[in-house]
Formats: C-alpha cells, structure tokens, sequence
C-alpha cells in the first residue's frame, strides 16, 4: 500500500475502478448469454415472438435468427 501513496490520484482510481469494470462486463454477458438460452428453449415452444422479446429483451430480429 505504500507504494499507492506515491502514484497520481487519478491512477490510484482507475486502478480501483479495474475490477469492477471487469465484473460489469461478465456480469452483462452472462446475463446476455443466458438470454440467448431462454430465447432458443422458448422457440422451440409455440410462443410469439413478442411474448420473446419482452421476456428477454432480444430483438424479433436476433430470435429469428437464433431458429
């Protein structure tokens, strides 16, 4: 920690920032990921594509595409 003391302050907190921004991001595409699951299951059931969408947050676009 003493050799925090003598770095930049704005370098002290982006290095503080590194972490969470790294979680962030995973977090953000494991929820896309698991969108993409319960998309495709849904498909695969005679549900509407709106009823998808709303549920996921996909576009009708990309749950055409995932078919």
């Amino acid at each position: 920690m003493e050799s925090i003391k003598n770095l930049d302050p704005q370098e002290v907190d982006q290095m503080l920032r590194l972490p969470n921004s790294f979680y962030d991001k995973g977090l953000k595409d494991g929820e896309r990921r698991a969108a993409l699951r319960f998309a495709k299951r849904l498909l695969g059931e005679p549900v509407d594509l709106d009823l998808i969408n709303q549920y996921t947050g996909l576009s009708k676009e990309k749950c055409k595409k995932l078919k």
